[in-house]
């Protein structure tokens, strides 16, 4: 509607909502004027799907002096200089009187088109964007259509049946202008060409007959005859004030016996919300912590592979050195002077060598000292894991006892709110990715104890004299045998790794834990 009235000259908001996939040719509404009602509910304490918000809206003064002047200063910016617009958003059903009179200060006089489209239609939408149950849908049409009605029965007004828009627009087009008394500018037959483009039935999602709401059981009386009113308006009858005004009577009597306990559902609702978006928080900021030592931690390692391997090296050539001396001592005979000199520069050459040796032993005791560090940090992000676990559990408390009060409620009103099961799945999603994090912390540091035994103390016996290769395959050998890592089943079961030659376990700490592959 607010489409069609933009082609036959009414000027639309500058800042358009995007499309979606439920709207895909747009919204036709401002996004800055939508965003000042959503703050106007709340301040209200209600929210653009409050199943109650037909009821009078008192304003005070200052509520005027606020929240009208802020509205004035976006129609200005939102329609400049524009003779006639065209202003389009569903929450002006429930806030009618306050924009009445923020449009009569900005120089406008309105005339209100009140949209009438089967509330079946308008449930199964809801229900396709946002999974609100029927029932649901229905009581909150109910009171979004009661609202308007209400509060523009002294105010120029035209009821139009979506059906109508869509077999016969020009018929509204006529209607309209004769409500408003205000011809359009672009009547012509180049829009008429374009607007017949536009309105194109594929778009209709969700399509339902009228007999379809009269015949269903399931369907409240009042919606029925709320829609059966509206339909009358739309072929041009006078509203049954008195049938609407029973209608809001029956919406004010259902509020008053469980008004409070919607409310109440609703702020349970938001804390519960609030505490997922927390979890996932913590468990990302977890999950970046344990990335990041899992880094430090290879990094650390490659150097004590490089010291290890100059270690071995300084070793290698302190034996080639004892071979040489070998050789002199058989040439004793021939060179006694020569070899006497000699001894002394290899003498000075081997203190040199183990001068080398001390220092890189001094290296490999301050990585010890880091890894010690580094263990602590794992034992201090397991400890943070089971305070957030603690939390979790918390809210899952606090979600079992919101269960057993709402379990009080009758059955009918219970069947409403269902939507409470959508968010206990929600939180097991998070308990069970924390789980999956405590398991990832605790193998880190099961793994981590193994692979830092052997260079946080000192080797005895025989152990000192095998090569870092060798201590590196029992390491592994190890943690196959704890159940920690297995290599041969990692590669078996990651072709990808096996094919980029690259070290299974390293992989597996790099990319592995964070793609959730198995271990083995």
């Amino acid at each position: 509607m607010a489409r069609t009235l933009s082609l036959l000259g009414a000027a639309l908001p500058v800042h358009l909502m995007d499309g979606h996939a439920d709207n895909p040719t747009g919204f036709w509404e401002s996004e800055k004027l939508a965003d000042l009602n959503d703050e106007i509910l709340t301040t209200l304490d209600s929210e653009w799907d409050d199943v109650f918000s037909f009821r009078p809206r008192p304003y005070l003064s200052n509520f005027d002096r606020v929240f009208v002047g802020r509205a004035v200063e976006l129609l200005q910016q939102e329609f400049g200089d524009a003779e006639l617009i065209a202003l389009k958003d569903p929450r002006v059903s429930v806030l009618t009187a306050f924009w009445e009179r923020a449009l009569r200060q900005a120089g406008y006089s309105p005339s209100y088109v009140i949209m009438v489209r089967n509330p079946l239609e308008v449930a199964e939408s809801l229900r396709t964007r946002n999974n609100f149950p029927r029932e649901k849908s229905l009581l909150l049409w109910s009171s979004y259509m009661t609202a308007v009605e209400r509060d523009t029965r002294a105010l120029s007004r035209t009821f139009v049946s979506y059906d109508d828009l869509m077999r016969d627009w020009r018929r509204v087009r006529s209607r309209i202008q004769e409500a408003s008394g205000v011809p359009f500018p672009r009547d012509t037959s180049a829009a008429a060409n374009e607007i017949d483009r536009f309105l194109d039935r594929g778009l209709r999602h969700h399509e339902t007959e009228a007999d379809d709401l009269s015949s269903r059981v399931d369907v409240p009386e009042y919606v029925k005859t709320l829609y059966g009113v509206f339909q009358a308006a739309c072929g041009g009858a006078e509203v049954d004030e008195q049938a609407i005004d029973a209608v809001h009577e029956e919406l004010a009597k259902i509020e008053a016996s469980v008004g409070s306990v919607v409310a109440d559902l609703r702020a349970r609702t938001r804390c519960l919300e609030k505490e997922t978006e927390e979890a996932r928080e913590a468990e990302k900021g977890a999950v970046n912590d344990a990335a990041a030592l899992t880094q430090e931690l290879a990094a650390q390692r490659e150097r004590m592979a490089e010291l290890e391997a100059a270690v071995e090296s300084e070793k290698s050539a302190a034996a080639d050195v004892r071979e040489e001396l070998l050789q002199a001592l058989q040439q004793k005979a021939a060179a006694e002077g020569e070899y006497s000199q000699r001894i002394a520069a290899l003498s000075e050459e081997l203190r040199q060598k183990d001068a080398a040796v001390a220092e890189a032993k001094a290296t490999l005791a301050e990585q010890a000292r880091v890894e010690a560090g580094l263990h602590s940090r794992i034992t201090a992000l397991s400890d943070e894991v089971r305070e957030k676990d603690v939390s979790i559990r918390q809210a899952h408390e606090a979600l079992e006892t919101s269960r057993a009060e709402k379990r009080a409620v009758d059955t009918k009103l219970q069947e409403r709110f269902d939507e409470l099961a959508s968010l206990t799945r929600m939180l097991a999603e998070v308990e069970a990715r924390e789980h999956q994090a405590r398991a990832d912390a605790d193998w880190l540091r099961e793994a981590g104890a193994v692979l830092l035994d052997g260079y946080g103390r000192k080797k005895r016996g025989l152990l000192a004299l095998l090569p870092a290769s060798i201590h590196a395959k029992r390491q592994r050998r190890l943690l196959k045998q704890m159940g920690l890592f297995d290599e041969e089943a990692y590669l078996a079961s990651n072709p990808d790794v096996a094919a980029e030659g690259a070290d299974p376990l390293s992989h597996y700490v790099k990319h592995g834990i964070a793609e959730d592959r198995r271990r083995g």
